[in-house]
């Protein structure tokens, strides 16, 4: 789990500044507060994306309400 993290971690800190130009706003979404986003946090925190001119926005979204897929029989 936490070599994922990390690993996870390298990915955003080495690709993301490939795959967006410089200024661009990018706005990261995530379900709820949990461990495997605490490298996003912690760079948004730390002044990271700025560093790199990235207008960073970290966004908690509700999760969906249940739907009704599991009533549907087959």
């Amino acid at each position: 789990m936490f070599n994922a993290l990390w690993s996870l971690a390298l990915i955003i800190a080495f690709l993301l500044p490939a795959l967006v130009g410089a200024a661009d706003k990018v706005t990261f979404a995530y379900p709820s507060p949990s461990t495997s986003y605490l490298p996003l946090v912690v760079a948004y925190k730390n002044g990271f994306f700025e560093q790199e001119n990235i207008q960073a926005e970290l966004v908690q979204v509700r999760p969906a309400k249940r739907c009704g897929w599991n009533r549907i029989r087959t």
